[in-house]
């Protein structure tokens, strides 16, 4: 029954998302990075430091090996290392090579977090950084042999692989950074637009859980997000409709009351509460009954 609730929700989206043309007042840009140079300070020393992605990891999506180097901006010599991106990043400096082949293949089969925390915590190593990201910087610490120092860098955008979402207005060339929302949400797909480009619906849909394995691993998480503009394209409001989710527990069911008028009921099974919205693709509005 949940599955067929889905596909009729899912179905229902695509299938007006089709009457989209191509030469929209707002179109939607995705793009992807897979290296990063940071810029920052090694206790009062400024250093740089680039990274690029290896090999991600089979069992958690979030989990992937870096390789790169760092060189202090006062000498400019290139010092080559390996690491682990999860939550942190765990980089080191090593000639042990079956160290550095270790952490680049990631050779994690079986009890996938305990391999990921021996590879996180390597002893042949001749310096180490351990780098997290902050509310507004990223910081860490360097350490070689029985000496550690503070890391702090430029700004806290910490990982070498990053998905990017933007609006792009093509009627005053101006984009809108899909990020700034600050959410969690992502992988997003216009759903309408009022032709102006001040009222826009977009869908958006991904996986539950990172770690494959886990609780929700093969789960989904849907839903709309409503965002309306002034004249110049600056944003005005903007909310989140969340129809699908594994982790909160969410079923939706969708009836078409009216051409292009949606009806959406979402239950929530975690406090037994239901909630409804009326989608109009007709005024591109989303109203909350």
């Amino acid at each position: 029954m949940k599955s067929a609730i889905i596909k009729s929700v899912l179905f229902i989206i695509f299938s007006f998302s089709l009457f989209q043309t191509i030469a929209q007042p707002a179109n939607l840009i995705s793009l992807s990075r897979t290296e990063k140079v940071y810029h920052g300070l090694i206790d009062v020393y400024p250093f740089t430091m680039y990274l690029e992605l290896e090999n991600g990891s089979e069992y958690n999506s979030n989990v992937y090996s870096v390789k790169g180097w760092y060189q202090y901006n006062n000498k400019k010599i290139k010092i080559p290392l390996v690491g682990i991106v999860s939550d942190d990043i765990v980089l080191y400096q090593t000639n042990d090579v079956e160290m550095q082949k270790r952490i680049l293949n990631q050779p994690c089969e079986n009890n996938f977090y305990d391999c990921l925390e021996a590879l996180r915590n390597e002893t042949k190593f001749i310096e180490k950084f351990v780098l997290t990201k902050g509310e507004v910087f990223s910081v860490g610490t360097w350490q070689r042999g029985s000496k550690t120092l503070k890391v702090q860098l430029e700004n806290n955008d910490l990982y070498p692989q990053k998905n990017m979402e933007f609006l792009q207005f093509t009627i005053q060339d101006k984009t809108f950074d899909l990020q700034d929302l600050e959410s969690w949400y992502h992988n997003y797909e216009i759903l309408k637009d009022n032709g102006r480009g001040t009222k826009i619906i977009l869908s958006y849909s991904y996986g539950s859980n990172s770690n494959y394995n886990g609780m929700c691993g093969a789960g989904e998480e849907s839903g709309l997000l409503y965002l309306v503009f002034n004249a110049e394209h600056s944003l005005i409001s903007y909310e989140f409709y969340q129809l699908e989710s594994c982790l909160k527990s969410l079923e939706t069911a969708v009836e078409e009351i009216e051409n292009n008028v949606l009806v959406y009921t979402i239950q929530n099974f975690t406090d037994e509460l239901t909630r409804q919205i009326t989608v109009d693709l007709n005024k591109v509005e989303i109203i909350e009954n």
